[in-house]
């Protein structure tokens, strides 16, 4: 049986043959193979139909290993521990499992049948700590701790940055902002105040202002929550219930959340709060403009991976309304040249 290995260092995937094991499941690759005990394989969640069967490793926890053909899983069911496989268990009162089990049934309705404003009703009494688990789980999805860029004096530069744009806009909640090691020129938010901006976008960013502007950007769908929203969208019933009776780590955010397509909506909300955080900052917002000219220009050169088209659409509008916004007056850099020099090199 085929399947496809990740190893939790790199965001490649290998091709390996899996056999049943007396002692465990064997993974064999071209170069390699590997015997995951099954005392130590994990299967996060039952399968649904058409969906493959995902395992993981306690030894390795970074890895998984991603299997097509799911009646694999009944096999291994029987042979894993009985605290590594699925079970059902209950954290919430009959009553309030039944208040959500009918709000998040009524979720699934209206995210197919209803148009956006309950959505956004819903994303905006989300619980909290539901926000936090959702965060914590797509970050962990998505992004390896190794992928992380550290260079203390670009994380410094990165730090200032953030400082700035939330202290003059007043916002209080906190905001983390990573910068992950990928060629795709990309950013997006993530639940829980979280902005992911590849490296390969800041490659690309000419100067501090177009990098900032994003930012800025980014930082208005989290305010106006356009990632849970999305989410909610997307995953609908199953996410409430995940969240209420179920093993979050289960669902599968990370792709959902990098295959999320805002509205034209949300895309003038997320700029409109991106030209006040600016404009209070004194950050000139040509650089965000800038920036949305160069990705509607090389929009059909597949090789540059633009992916901040695809899930930032309708340049087109945005680049015009953002000429049209109020800008600041004083522009002034919010990074020294030394300063962002850094913060360029921060992978490095």
């Amino acid at each position: 049986m085929i399947a496809k290995y990740y190893d939790g260092k790199q965001s490649t995937s290998y091709n390996v043959y899996i056999e049943i094991e007396e002692e465990g499941l064997a993974l064999k690759g071209d170069n390699f193979t590997l015997v995951w005990d099954y005392s130590s394989l994990l299967i996060p969640a039952k399968p649904e139909a058409n969906q493959p069967l995902i395992l993981t490793n306690l030894i390795m926890p970074d890895a998984r290993l991603v299997i097509a053909d799911n009646t694999l899983y009944k096999t291994l069911r029987g042979k894993v521990p009985k605290q590594n496989a699925p079970r059902f268990s209950i954290s919430l009162s009959w009553y309030s499992l039944s208040v959500w089990f009918l709000l998040s049934a009524l979720v699934l309705v209206v995210a197919y049948r209803v148009s956006d404003p309950f959505l956004e009703l819903v994303a905006e009494h989300f619980p909290r700590s539901w926000e936090k688990k959702l965060g914590d789980v797509v970050i962990g999805q998505l992004v390896s701790e190794e992928h992380i860029c550290k260079n203390k004096k670009g994380q410094a530069a990165l730090d200032k940055i953030i400082k700035q744009l939330t202290t003059t806009a007043q916002i209080t909640d906190p905001f983390t902002v990573r910068i992950v090691k990928s060629e795709d020129v990309n950013a997006f938010a993530a639940p829980n105040n979280q902005i992911i901006i590849y490296s390969g976008l800041l490659k690309q960013s000419q100067t501090q202002e177009e990098l900032i502007g994003v930012i800025a950007h980014e930082m208005g769908h989290v305010i106006k929550r356009h990632s849970i929203n999305g989410l909610i969208k997307s995953l609908g019933y199953s996410l409430f219930l995940t969240l209420t009776v179920g093993d979050v780590q289960s669902i599968h955010l990370a792709n959902d959340l990098l295959q999320l397509k805002y509205s034209r909506s949300h895309e003038r909300e997320a700029d409109l709060i991106a030209s006040e955080i600016l404009c209070k900052a004194n950050v000139n917002n040509k650089g965000l403009i800038t920036f949305l000219e160069k990705a509607e220009t090389e929009e059909g050169d597949i090789s540059r991976k633009i992916a901040f088209i695809s899930t930032h659409p309708a340049l087109g509008e945005r680049i015009d309304f953002m000429k049209s916004v109020q800008n600041t007056k004083k522009p002034q850099p919010i990074l020294r040249a030394k300063e962002w020099k850094a913060l360029k090199q921060i992978c490095e």
